[in-house]
């Protein structure tokens, strides 16, 4: 598909994220220029034969502003752009294949701005002896890099030989190999005692995959939860949490750093018989030393040594209530969910937890939960997404389409921006669908998703692309991936 420049529309954010974003009106907008940094400096030696130079190593500078100019009609009131005097958080360049040009959900793909600064104003043609030429207005147009540039995206089913259902997905890795190690993890066959849940990995980004050859847990006990980090060089651990009950036994995670290739080491978390990981947001890893996992009865234990050993944090003070969710923007700051509207938070890193000042107000399992620096995004049993903007003082509902109603499995946001999320909401069929938003929350569109019974564990690896994990379609458990329309 070719745009033309008649296809563009801007729209601007003046009170940051998850806020509506204005038409900004008739515009030209120049040259989008995204500065990609230089090499600064160049280490050179001598050839040892004395025929040249080789080159050694070289610096290079961090890229400069994104930037670009506006012109826009002069008329007889302000105009948008006239308004916001260096005040717009985020500015959306969009280009449409059709619909109107002032409705913000029409594009088909978008050029984004963020953190974005209105500098010079120049007015040109506003008195002259011709009348020939319009009196324009220009502005100047600077924000911080990255160019964001999101697509409207499709889903796409990954190709497993396993027979029961993904409850969770995660991936990890440094470098070269970030986000390309990820692992799956599955239920046991429930008419099968000795079946064991499965856990399945790929290296290469999700193309593949591979079903570990030893398993984590006994027979008959799901997999409920799983993380990844890098522990070395070249290793990469992998956090496995049970997702049964096991009457004679506390919780337990299993840890491998071969891929299971060898063996799973079994660890068990707290002294509580009988506890178990409830979904796939239980645990969470912010790195090897900071991981929480939260269970039932309120207990919330902590691990400062790559899932070595786990410590109670809380073990039901905060809330007696079963927690279902816990997630941390920093190492400090995190929040923890469960039933019966429950919300705890954190800001020392969970030495101390405390119920949030308020809570939604609909007595509905929270089944997810996200922070982000600047909000805290959770979803409901009920099928409702609720934010709050005030450390939890006051929780708003964000309506999308069929919310209400089914099962808010999953919200997640990309890790460079606030901007861009992704949700997993399942139907009370249950038939899952995928949203995303590019305007932190604000409006939520779906995603094209293929046909399925329901979305478990989601995992956003940037703002165009996201794997999920869920229940049997076919012959087969379902890991999908989001990814932008080719």
């Amino acid at each position: 598909m070719n745009f033309k420049s008649s296809s563009g529309a801007v729209f601007a954010q003046t009170l940051g994220p998850n806020t509506r974003a204005r038409f900004v009106g008739c515009v030209d907008v120049d040259a989008l220029n995204e500065p990609g940094g230089a090499i600064n400096e160049i280490l050179r030696c001598f050839n040892e034969d004395g025929s040249g130079w080789k080159t050694l190593d070289s610096t290079v500078t961090p890229p400069d502003p994104v930037t670009t100019s506006i012109t826009t009609l002069i008329e007889g009131t302000a105009n948008t752009l006239e308004q916001m005097r260096g005040g717009i958080s985020t500015l959306f360049v969009h280009q449409r294949a059709g619909g109107r040009q002032d409705t913000f959900g029409a594009w088909e793909r978008s050029w984004v701005l963020e953190k974005v600064r209105v500098g010079d104003r120049t007015v040109n043609d506003i008195a002259m002896r011709e009348e020939d030429n319009f009196s324009m207005m220009a502005f100047a147009i600077s924000a911080l890099p990255p160019l964001w540039k999101p697509f409207q995206k499709t889903t796409g089913r990954q190709s497993v030989a396993i027979a029961e259902a993904f409850n969770d997905i995660h991936f990890c890795g440094v470098g070269y190999d970030a986000d390309q190690i990820g692992f799956a993890v599955g239920d046991a066959d429930s008419g099968s005692p000795s079946d064991k849940g499965d856990v399945v990995y790929t290296i290469d980004g999700g193309t593949t995959w591979t079903a570990c050859t030893t398993r984590p847990f006994a027979g008959a006990e799901n997999i409920t939860a799983i993380t990844c980090f890098s522990i070395g060089r070249n290793t990469t651990r992998a956090i496995a949490a049970r997702g049964t009950t096991d009457a004679g036994n506390p919780m337990e995670i299993a840890y491998t750093d071969d891929f299971g290739a060898t063996a799973w080491n079994a660890v068990n978390v707290g002294s509580v018989n009988g506890q178990f990981a409830p979904g796939p947001d239980s645990l969470f890893a912010y790195d090897p030393y900071n991981i929480w996992l939260v269970a039932g009865a309120g207990y919330i234990y902590y691990s400062d040594d790559g899932g070595l050993t786990w410590a109670v944090q809380d073990a039901g003070v905060a809330t007696a209530n079963d927690l279902y969710a816990i997630h941390f923007s920093t190492d400090r700051i995190g929040y923890a969910v469960g039933e019966a509207d429950t919300i705890l938070k954190t800001e020392d890193g969970g030495q101390s937890w405390t119920a949030t000042a308020d809570n939604t107000g609909v007595s509905a399992i929270l089944r997810t939960v996200h922070v982000l620096p600047n909000r805290v995004w959770v979803g409901s049993a009920a099928g409702q997404l609720w934010y709050s903007e005030d450390e939890g003082a006051t929780w708003l509902e964000r309506a999308f389409t069929g919310s209400g109603a089914g099962v808010v499995a999953n919200v997640k946001f990309a890790k460079d921006s606030e901007l861009f999320g992704f949700m997993a909401h399942n139907s009370a069929a249950p038939v899952g669908t995928v949203f995303a938003t590019i305007d932190g929350g604000y409006s939520w569109d779906a995603v094209t998703t293929f046909t399925n019974t329901g979305i478990n564990g989601m995992y956003v690896h940037d703002l165009n692309t996201a794997f999920f994990a869920g229940e049997p379609q076919g012959s087969t458990g379902v890991i999908g991936k989001v990814f932008a329309k080719p």
